[in-house]
């Protein structure tokens, strides 16, 4: 199976079936929803695409869930978007570990 990779999807010619973003318009047929979330505690709060996840995801989007997780993680509010990128993921890493050994965590107390 393909899955979500560019070269092995071009290569099998699932570019149009999938809706690929990186095809001009014109190219693109009338795309089902080839990408679906569906909350399981929330039946209404779905999110799909007729275009390729992978496509359709940017270097910005990815650098805003970025910020997000670390502001989540870190708790340091948008001081820490001034941090250097390295440091953020140390904290992140070390915070994430820390959680580990926390009382509670993994069943255990």
């Amino acid at each position: 199976q393909a899955g979500w990779k560019c070269d092995t999807c071009r290569r099998l010619g699932l570019e149009k079936k999938r809706g690929c973003g990186w095809l001009e318009g014109k190219e693109k047929g009338d795309s089902p929803v080839v990408w679906l979330w569906q909350n399981p505690g929330r039946p209404g709060d779905t999110v799909a695409t007729t275009e390729c996840p992978v496509s359709y995801v940017s270097a910005d989007s990815m650098a805003l869930l970025e910020d997000f997780y670390a502001h989540q993680a870190l708790g340091r509010g948008e001081e820490i978007l001034r941090w250097p990128a390295r440091r953020v993921d140390a904290f992140a890493l070390l915070k994430a570990e820390l959680r580990k050994t926390e009382p509670g965590a993994n069943g255990k107390q």
